[in-house]
């Protein structure tokens, strides 16, 4: 887009998506939408229900020239704050879940606890280590979200895909590339529709004891009674931790504005009230240079920043 949408565009742009029966809002605030309560008002914020209407919405952005992002359960991400004149698309309402014997399929909107209580009811182990990720399903694949050991790739067995042409296709876990925190998501303009897994048959009371052991270690080490993106570095190597890292450079508890590295782990940034995308990114360069310093170590960051890069 070479300038900006004037207000009477953007009001043409709502109208266009509406008479299509998509649910579309103006000026709607990020930060009731993402996990850390940060981010300002995205001048269009669509839902569309199903993978129909996500292709539809995505063809009007595209022919328009209008910047927009994709957004799921909004853990893992930071936007900006102020006016975005950009759209965001919300895969929240595409949540359908179907299970046949062994198999469940979910669309990417699927918030992970819906997922993971589903599998309890039914008997089906295999998913229990996402108990407690406030993510969806769509950013979990994307991201091969994983903990204790297991990640997502483990279960899966194909990816349902819209390419940025309007396309829709499958992946197998081996087309999809997974990898530490990475997939082919990250190389192509691609968006996760669904994702079909293959799980074990068990009972609900094992598959529950499961889930509460993985949630109880979360529960345990990390914050999850404060608003955050969830865990802000990659591992740069094995044998590498960074929360430990920041613990030992006493930088635990550390605040600017209303954002903190938390004191329970302190790989994490909490909002405390208030904070801001440059409170959290300030953080993040002050992370990175200290560990940089000491480890000579390179930082990547696993969330997600819509802004100026940390």
């Amino acid at each position: 887009m070479d300038a900006p949408l004037s207000s009477e565009e953007w009001r043409r742009l709502f109208r266009e998506l509406f008479s299509k029966g998509i649910w579309v809002r103006m000026w709607e605030p990020l930060c009731f939408h993402t996990t850390i309560r940060i981010g300002g008002q995205a001048a269009l914020f669509a839902y569309p229900p199903d993978a129909q209407k996500l292709v539809e919405v995505l063809s009007v952005l595209r022919n328009t020239n209008v910047p927009f992002k994709v957004l799921g359960a909004g853990s893992n991400t930071v936007p900006p704050d102020g006016n975005l004149e950009m759209a965001v698309v919300s895969l929240s309402h595409m949540s359908r879940l179907d299970i046949s014997d062994e198999y469940v399929t979910a669309e990417a909107g699927v918030p992970l606890f819906k997922l993971v209580n589903t599998c309890m009811v039914e008997g089906l182990s295999g998913l229990e280590f996402l108990a407690g990720i406030p993510g969806s399903v769509g950013g979990a694949v994307r991201m091969n979200a994983g903990a204790f050991g297991y990640s997502v790739a483990h279960a899966l067995v194909e990816v349902c895909v819209l390419d940025e042409k309007g396309s829709r296709f499958t992946l197998t876990p081996q087309e999809a590339k997974f990898g530490y925190r990475r997939s082919v998501f990250f190389e192509k303009d691609w968006t996760v529709i669904s994702a079909k897994f293959r799980l074990a048959r068990s009972s609900p009371t094992t598959v529950r004891k499961s889930m509460l052991s993985y949630l109880e270690k979360r529960l345990a080490t990390q914050p999850l009674e404060l608003p955050s993106a969830g865990s802000v570095f990659k591992r740069p190597r094995d044998g590498f931790y960074v929360g430990k890292a920041v613990e030992e450079l006493g930088l635990k508890g550390y605040r600017i504005g209303g954002a903190t590295i938390s004191e329970r782990h302190a790989g994490f940034i909490v909002n405390l009230g208030g904070a801001t995308y440059e409170d959290v990114v300030a953080l993040v360069r002050l992370v990175k240079k200290r560990i940089k310093e000491r480890y000579d170590v390179d930082l990547e960051t696993e969330v997600e920043f819509w802004g100026e890069p940390p």
